[in-house]
């Protein structure tokens, strides 16, 4: 029997887990990195730590499971949304990655919204602009980063650029490229209007696969790591509320699901890309083609259990608890 490996770059812990063609699981793991704040409202984490954390789950869950490297036919990612990586041509991060919780670009989602305006913002993205999405987070280091922007070649989304470093092909795919706000849902592309307001070139954005495409072989290093053999496909994989939608069967008008993670959220499927005029409610694309979804969603659920397990339950037998319910 062959099987799969599915790989989570979360915000609070990279997951992995083996399962068979028929869903069951043999075996899951988890390892925590820390998101740093060297100022108030800032929220970074280093990208090296997701790759780390995700290969050692890789390796310690085909330990557990029995599984061997000959055995998987392939890999899936999913991933915390909308965050920013700035590399270089390389892939090579130029800093510490920009994460959706960050408040830092508030001043910037005021202004960029009343530079586009509301109803062309609706248009080009179907979505409101917040701080921590990558336009956001873009338009921050343009104005207090600019030698940092001029050496950037690539701006990626955490599962991208960790896939990028697991097959050396960069890519995207539209579930979580629609949460950028550099994106436009309705056609399932990058949104040209919105990147000529920016001024940022194209080709700094990955190419675009469908979801279910296989983006590339895994690379001989990576194999090494996580005990697979080298070429084993690697999938374009989703964001991360979409993944939990496929699993949960939230595939059909009229289903909800309700995420209590890192952030919380509403997800809504629908077969119709149609946008909220007053931009109350997010469009995003689902990972299935020819489907969409909205979303509401809150930015401190499970991260505001998380500081209070670490600075007021730290070390209890409550702590303790808390910790293993939200790995």
């Amino acid at each position: 029997m062959n099987y799969l490996l599915g790989i989570d770059i979360g915000t609070s812990s990279a997951k992995a887990v083996v399962m068979d063609r028929s869903g069951r699981v043999l075996a899951w793991a988890g390892r925590e990195y820390p998101i740093h704040a060297p100022q108030p409202g800032w929220a970074e984490q280093v990208p090296q730590d997701w790759l780390d954390a995700a290969l050692g789950c890789a390796s310690e869950v085909l330990r557990e499971s029995g599984v061997k490297a000959g055995q998987v036919d392939g890999i899936g990612l999913t991933g915390q949304m909308h965050s920013l990586v700035t590399a270089d041509a390389d892939g090579t991060p130029l800093r510490p990655a920009i994460i959706w919780a960050d408040q830092r670009s508030g001043p910037q989602v005021k202004r960029l919204t009343s530079q586009i305006g509301r109803t062309r913002l609706a248009e080009w993205t179907g979505n409101p602009l917040a701080a921590g999405f990558m336009l956001a987070s873009w338009a921050w280091l343009r104005e207090h980063e600019p030698r940092l922007v001029e050496r950037t070649r690539l701006l990626l989304l955490p599962k991208d650029w960790v896939r990028l470093r697991l097959t050396g092909q960069a890519g995207a795919e539209p579930s979580d490229a629609s949460s950028t706000l550099l994106f436009d849902p309705h056609r399932r592309d990058w949104s040209q209007p919105v990147l000529e307001q920016v001024g940022l070139a194209r080709d700094c954005l990955p190419p675009l696969s469908p979801s279910a495409a296989v983006a590339g072989g895994l690379l001989s290093e990576a194999a090494r790591a996580c005990g697979l053999i080298a070429g084993t496909p690697v999938v374009f994989g989703c964001s991360d509320v979409t993944a939990q939608a496929l699993s949960q069967g939230v595939v059909h008008p009229g289903q909800v699901s309700v995420t209590v993670g890192t952030g919380g959220q509403l997800f809504v499927p629908v077969r119709e890309p149609r946008h909220d005029p007053q931009l109350r409610v997010h469009l995003f694309c689902h990972a299935l083609p020819d489907l969409w979804h909205y979303e509401a969603a809150i930015l401190s659920a499970g991260l505001a259990l998380r500081w209070l397990r670490d600075q007021v339950w730290n070390g209890s037998n409550y702590g303790n608890w808390l910790m293993k319910r939200l790995r």
